[in-house]
């Protein structure tokens, strides 16, 4: 069985707040399960948490995420695909944007992040340029010179 967290637990243990979350359940981009009468998070649920945070840092507002994620005739189980995520992330980063990527404390998760962020690079003529910083991916990216 799934560990689910409740509002308080996800805010002690990631940093979101209780407004933070009722909107986004409120505008549909990230809806929670319900126990009942309470909001709980489940292991995919918290990755959306994660790729929401990602993207707002990266410039997007949770308006413009909204219009994505309803734009998506059928949502893949991860949510969106974490390819077009990244490729987004990746487009912000080229414009001089830094780009932080939350990628906790497991080192496969930043190694998959990692190679998926160099091969998409590679694939729209970019350099990637990231820093590890404790549980964030801090990213730059230039066009690659031919």
């Amino acid at each position: 069985m799934e560990e689910l967290l409740r509002i308080g637990d996800v805010y002690k243990k990631y940093g979101f707040t209780r407004k933070t979350l009722r909107y986004w359940d409120e505008i549909g981009i990230v809806p929670p399960k319900y126990v009942g009468q309470h909001r709980a998070y489940g292991p995919k649920e918290v990755e959306r948490l994660l790729t929401v945070r990602a993207l707002i840092k990266s410039g997007y507002t949770p308006k413009q995420l909204q219009g994505i994620f309803k734009a998506s005739d059928v949502l893949p189980s991860r949510v969106l695909n974490e390819d077009q995520v990244f490729r987004g992330l990746l487009e912000q980063a080229s414009k001089g944007k830094v780009v932080d990527i939350d990628i906790g404390t497991d080192f496969q998760r930043y190694n998959t992040a990692y190679k998926r962020l160099r091969r998409l690079a590679d694939e729209m003529g970019l350099k990637v340029m990231p820093n590890k910083e404790g549980e964030t991916l801090h990213v730059r990216a230039r066009k690659a010179r031919s």
